[in-house]
């Protein structure tokens, strides 16, 4: 029994970043801090962290991310490129000043907001993002969030923030998500017509495609929610699709304009599937 619960573990950590599942996580914040104004902001490549940050405003490529422990912030082009850092203010300075230059460009027309799923990071929708631009016309925002350190309400609330700022020239909003990208987008959804109060959404918000979005919540969270390697990968976010699943399915909103979803199923699957699914599963 325990070579079977190890080989599930291993199976379940190959393909986490489709499958969604997974356990609790403590989410550690720092208070907020003021960086002194005179850092020293030599541009220089990224060296990853991509689960340490989250994008909260885009323009012409570039963006502003904050870091959910430090809560400091920092300014990337389009490269990946770091031009500042420290306070929410200074990286807008500093972006700003990029903007009189004619270095940033705003959005126009139509623009497709793209989201990753738990554990991954935007660089597993750069190819379908390349393709949206080069292919079709539509301008691109691949939104980059720290997953599995805050809620999905958290990561939404980050999501609210770059379609609020987003400039009058942009026409149509579209949704591209994988997995937990889509909850988060639902969540988002569910938030705003909270806000709205009988008065309309967004009229901007024009389609969606889920890619394997766990609507129904995840079968795998649910059987190794207890784990706590799992709760160690997965974090926060992934708790809500196991024990708080029903407080998290509440807060999700049916998209009031047209969306797809593309999903993989079968019934008999492999001996891994058999095993861990009833019925079908992607």
């Amino acid at each position: 029994m325990r070579f079977c619960n190890g080989v599930l573990l291993c199976l379940f950590i190959m393909i986490l970043s489709s499958t969604e599942a997974l356990g609790q996580a403590t989410v550690f914040r720092l208070p907020s801090r003021d960086f002194d104004s005179n850092n020293l902001n030599i541009p220089s490549k990224t060296m990853g962290g991509q689960q340490f940050w989250t994008d909260v405003y885009f323009e012409g490529g570039w963006h502003i991310q904050q870091n959910p422990v430090t809560n400091h912030h920092r300014l990337l082009d389009p490269q990946d490129v770091r031009h500042a850092w420290g306070t929410l203010k200074q990286c807008e300075s500093v972006l700003s000043a990029k903007r009189a230059n004619g270095e940033v460009l705003p959005y126009q027309g139509r623009v497709v907001i793209l989201l990753h799923g738990l554990n991954r990071t935007h660089f597993s929708m750069e190819a379908m993002a390349k393709t949206l631009r080069s292919d079709h016309g539509f301008q691109t925002i691949n939104f980059q969030y720290a997953s599995s350190r805050r809620t999905v309400q958290d990561h939404a609330g980050d999501l609210a923030q770059i379609i609020d700022g987003l400039g009058p020239d942009v026409s149509e909003i579209h949704f591209v998500a994988h997995s937990m990208g889509n909850l988060v987008v639902r969540n988002y959804l569910h938030q705003r017509q909270n806000l709205a109060e009988g008065h309309s959404l967004d009229p901007r918000l024009t389609r969606m495609v889920m890619l394997g979005p766990p609507n129904q919540g995840s079968q795998l969270a649910r059987l190794f929610r207890n784990n706590l390697t799992f709760r160690a990968v997965a974090g926060v976010s992934g708790q809500q699709l196991a024990k708080s699943w029903g407080d998290l399915a509440e807060e999700l909103a049916i998209p009031h304009f047209p969306f797809a979803i593309i999903a993989g199923g079968g019934e008999t699957g492999n001996l891994f599937e058999r095993a861990v699914f009833d019925g079908t599963s992607d």
